[in-house]
């Protein structure tokens, strides 16, 4: 038990200290700035090649694999017209869970699955990880529902995780200050905010 506790301190001061000596809005703004044009086509790709209906999260590793990959349908009902949304376990064995969507080898065929229920190629895919790569990212989220925002991840820094939030257009008022509240939202400037994702233990805002 003592291991334990001190290695969950070990880690908390390690995330805060790594929080402590890298200016994460600085980087982020600087990044977006050179790698402007990159983003935009990287968030005009992803919405060409991602059906309405098809909703996913997926995060490289290397180009050889995947750190996460989800991917969600949404149907609507054609006699009640209840809507519904799936979330796809990447083997196939929901008797197992969500596990299998992490830590995926590019080829393999979970990878095909999901690859599958998102209508895509491995040719998309590989173009997905090069525009990535263009941007100097490595995720990329197109959300479900009412999301309105596609999320682009960053980098990942101690136990946290930052991100651009590209909206469809310039925010409104309302939205500026909902992703403007000083701890995970920075609204940077049109249709552009910042995020941190702080992870289970150390800083929880940017």
């Amino acid at each position: 038990m003592k291991n334990i506790k001190y290695l969950i301190s070990g880690l908390l001061l390690s995330s805060i200290w790594i929080s402590c000596i890298y200016p994460p809005k600085q980087d982020l703004i600087a990044n977006y700035e050179t790698k402007q044009l990159e983003i935009n086509q990287l968030y005009e790709y992803v919405n060409d090649i991602t059906p309405d209906d098809k909703y996913f999260d997926i995060e490289f590793e290397s180009n050889k694999k995947i750190f996460c990959f989800f991917v969600t349908i949404h149907r609507i009902d054609s006699l009640t017209g209840q809507s519904s949304y799936t979330s796809i376990v990447a083997d196939g064995d929901y008797n197992r869970g969500f596990m299998g969507n992490y830590n995926l080898d590019i080829d393999s065929p979970s990878v095909d699955n999901l690859l599958n229920w998102l209508g895509w190629t491995r040719n998309e895919l590989k173009t997905l990880k090069q525009k990535l790569d263009n941007a100097n990212c490595i995720s990329v989220e197109k959300g479900e529902g009412l999301r309105i925002a596609m999320t682009i991840g960053y980098k990942r820094v101690g136990l946290g995780m930052y991100f651009y939030n590209i909206f469809n257009q310039a925010l409104s008022d309302s939205l500026k200050n909902k992703y403007n509240d000083g701890c995970r939202y920075i609204f940077y400037k049109d249709n552009v905010v910042l995020e941190f994702r702080g992870g289970a233990v150390g800083p929880q805002c940017f």
